[in-house]
């Protein structure tokens, strides 16, 4: 069961807050292994550039961006981890966890509020397929189709206070190897979830880049 509640800042910001009920908040992929001929396992090398866009509000549209951090934190490490059969189409993302360590400022171009330890984690692997040339047939990247990959965002405000979120991704995301340069590439997409008012926000991710 999945609870969402709401409450208004006194700031005048509206959020939808998660309860995680029958998981208890644990990870679900916890325990997956993944079935496919092939798992590669990635680091983030180029971190993607975050954009939130909420609804509008008296001083303005909600607004935030962030640069999502390479490396680790002490909250966990970005990671991506894919999964897919060699002489088959299907293709799975069966981990991406991404962190921002800095402070995001969320504000309306009045009022504002500041979360922190921001993370982003898929909570369910999600499936795709192998895209290939209508001419030659040659494998030319994978596709997640939009609304095949759940998210979790979750963050802490100064008072202590855990936040989480989920939506699921908007648009499709577009995945492919260089082969020649060892990396991977997540392409940008959007996530996008609506509040108990109704109200629309989404999150914006540029490209990616991985490597193993």
């Amino acid at each position: 069961m999945v609870t969402i509640h709401t409450r208004s800042h006194p700031l005048g910001l509206t959020f939808a807050l998660l309860g995680l009920l029958a998981a208890g908040g644990e990870d679900p992929q916890a325990d997956h292994e993944p079935e496919r001929d092939v798992f590669v396992a990635l680091e983030l090398s180029a971190g993607p550039r975050a954009e939130l866009v909420g609804p509008s509000n008296f001083g303005g549209t909600v607004l935030a961006s962030a640069t999502l951090d390479v490396g680790c934190t002490s909250r966990g490490c970005a990671a991506a981890e894919f999964s897919y059969d060699r002489a088959g189409t299907l293709f799975t993302i069966e981990e991406l966890d991404l962190f921002e360590d800095d402070p995001v400022v969320i504000t309306d171009g009045v009022d504002s509020l500041v979360a922190d330890r921001v993370d982003m984690r898929l909570w369910q692997e999600a499936e795709g397929y192998e895209v290939c040339g209508p001419l030659d047939g040659a494998a030319l990247g994978y596709e997640i189709p939009a609304g095949a990959a759940l998210f979790v965002i979750s963050s802490h405000d100064r008072d202590g206070e855990s936040n989480r979120l989920m939506a699921a991704n908007a648009t499709d995301i577009w995945i492919s190897e260089d082969r020649g340069r060892g990396t991977w590439t997540i392409g940008g997409f959007e996530i996008a979830f609506e509040d108990a008012d109704g109200e629309l926000w989404t999150v914006t991710l540029g490209d990616s880049e991985w490597q193993g």
